[in-house]
């Protein structure tokens, strides 16, 4: 079984990506974090911990089901977090770490272009920005780790090289 767990500041194009490298392998899954944690009242300190216990339950049953490679958009923004995902992970998977990045402009751009919700406003782009800022580099110990800029890079550039790094 395979993880790929596509990671990256937001308006990298962390879903866009998951959801177009899912369409290219063959029975695989998608799971956006963001859906796993749509809570009202949204308590930022609670829902790390839910975020991960959820996405482990989804992962086991798509497991269970006989899909082959799972992959998760936006299920980590920093080493802590990521540290904490895999302890509760409790599962023998090849494990695909993929940080995206883009600069900032380009990510406020794409951002306020989708305007999806109040969670693509000018002012909570910045605040995300100043608790998660961009990651030099992750330890993810005795698996792949690719790192890719999407600022300049259409979505298949992106897919073939993540594939690629595979």
């Amino acid at each position: 079984m395979k993880l790929i767990l596509i990671n990256g500041q937001g308006g990298t194009g962390k879903t866009a990506i998951a959801s177009a490298l899912k369409n290219e392998i063959t029975n695989s899954a998608f799971i956006e974090a963001d859906s796993l944690v749509a809570v009202n009242p949204f308590e930022f300190d609670k829902l790390g911990p839910l975020l991960h216990k959820n996405a482990v339950s989804l992962i086991n049953n798509f497991v269970a089901d006989g899909y082959e490679t799972i992959i998760t958009a936006g299920l980590t923004r920093n080493q802590e977090q990521l540290d904490e995902f895999l302890k509760v992970l409790n599962l023998e998977a090849d494990i695909v770490f993929v940080w995206l990045r883009a600069h900032t402009e380009v990510r406020l751009n794409r951002k306020q272009s989708r305007n999806r919700d109040g969670a693509d406003s000018e002012e909570l782009f910045e605040f995300m920005n100043k608790i998660y800022p961009d990651v030099e580099s992750f330890e993810v110990k005795g698996e792949k780790y690719i790192d890719v800029d999407t600022s300049t890079k259409s979505i298949q550039e992106i897919v073939d090289e993540i594939k690629a790094g595979m």
